[in-house]
This record gives structure tokens, C-alpha cells and sequence, in this order.
């Protein structure tokens, strides 16, 4: 099979010299083969993919913030490292100025930064708040409102399938109940019980993919609730 193949030209590889040994790491791919084979995993990640253009969406606006801070906080505080009125050089050039807003946003350290820089500008505590406030609490939480709503979407429309499935079945077991119906009298007590039976079994049928629906709904809510 593929695999054993791919194990094959990995193993012989790494035989040929000792430079190629760092091949045989490869070996741990094999892994992503649980994704195709493991149903929920499949689901999680055909609903990852479907937010690929939301999330591109989501990173251009991102970029966009990162280089608007980015200019700003170099053209305020290129010459504070130089002077020697910061511990590190945060500002100097746009490139680590980039780092250090990725810092930021991470919430790693960022009121080390605002608070060195306060000691020498005491408004541009104003920049850095709204830079965290935009970029961590904002940007990052749509990104998981995303990826929640896509998973709710999979969730649904796998509850949309078992309703159309349920009342396609139900159409059928009306059909044939009228068939029956039809070769008995109305006054069969019977008959009438047995209809009877059979609109409960898929009235309960129903009542337990919303309630199963319902549960799933009610994870994903306090998942994003708890992250919040």
C-alpha cells in the first residue's frame, strides 16, 4: 500500500547516508491518516477548511492593523532603545516593531513594554490599550466565533440530513399505513392502534435528534463561553 511504500523509500534513504537519517522523522506523518479514518476528526477538519476565506478575510484586516501600529509606534519611539530608556530595542525598525506587537497581542509581557515607554510618554498608554483591545480581543475572538459557527454549520446540516431522512421515512410508513387503511374498517380497533404506535415512534424519533441537537448546541455556547 501507499504507506508501506512511503516507509520504504524513507527507510532507504536515511541508508544511504547518515545525512539523510533526519528522514526517518518524516515516519510521523503516517499520523494524519487517523483524520481520513476517525469520523469526528474528518468533520473538524472539512469544517476548518470551509473558514479558510473568512480567515484570510480576518488576516488581511489584521495585517493591517499590525502595519498601521507598526509605522505609528516607530515613527513615536525608534530613538527610546538608543537613548537608553528601554531595557530592549522594541521600536527601531518596523521589523521589530512587528515583533513587539505580536508580543502584545499575545498579552506576553505587554504591560512591561506600556509601562517602560510610559516613563518617558505618559499618553501612549492610549496605543498600546487600543492595539491590545483591537488586535487580542477583538481579531482573535472573531477567529474563534468563526471556527464555532463553522463546526455549528457541520453540526446542522447533519441534523437537517437525520430530519429529511426521518420524514422521507415517514412518508413511506404513511403510505403503507394507508394501504393498510385501506383493507380494514375504520372501526378496527386494531388498526387504529396500530397507527397510533407508529405516529409516536416517529414523534419520539424526532424529538430525540432535536434533543441530541439541542445538547450539541449547548457544548459549542459554553466552549466559546469559557474562552471568553
Amino acid at each position: 500500500c501507499s504507506s508501506d511504500l512511503f516507509d520504504f523509500i524513507v527507510v532507504a534513504s536515511s541508508w544511504m547516508s547518515a545525512s539523510f537519517m533526519i528522514l526517518r522523522t518524516l515516519r510521523i506523518f503516517r499520523v494524519l491518516r487517523l483524520v481520513t479514518r476517525v469520523r469526528v476528526l474528518n468533520e473538524i477538519v472539512a469544517a476548518l477548511i470551509n473558514t479558510i476565506p473568512k480567515l484570510i478575510a480576518i488576516a488581511a484586516v489584521l495585517f493591517l492593523i499590525f502595519y498601521v501600529y507598526a509605522v505609528m509606534l516607530t515613527l513615536f519611539f525608534k530613538d527610546m532603545y538608543e537613548e537608553g530608556l528601554t531595557s530592549y530595542d522594541y521600536f527601531s525598525r518596523l521589523d521589530k516593531t512587528f515583533l513587539t506587537l505580536f508580543q502584545l497581542m499575545t498579552l506576553d509581557s505587554w504591560s512591561t513594554v506600556t509601562k517602560e515607554v510610559m516613563e518617558v510618554y505618559p499618553w501612549s498608554w492610549v496605543v498600546f490599550v487600543s492595539f491590545v483591545t483591537l488586535s487580542s480581543f477583538t481579531v482573535v475572538n472573531l477567529i474563534i466565533a468563526v471556527i464555532c459557527d463553522a463546526i455549528q454549520d457541520l453540526h446542522r446540516g447533519d441534523f437537517e440530513s437525520t430530519l429529511e431522512a426521518v420524514i422521507s421515512q415517514s412518508k413511506t410508513e404513511e403510505g403503507e399505513r394507508n394501504t393498510e387503511s385501506s383493507l380494514c374498517s375504520h372501526t378496527d380497533v386494531n388498526c387504529v392502534e396500530k397507527k397510533v404506535n407508529d405516529l409516536s415512534n416517529v414523534v419520539e424519533q424526532i424529538l430525540s435528534n432535536q434533543k441530541e441537537m439541542q445538547l450539541t448546541l449547548e457544548a459549542i455556547m459554553k466552549a466559546q463561553n469559557a474562552r471568553n
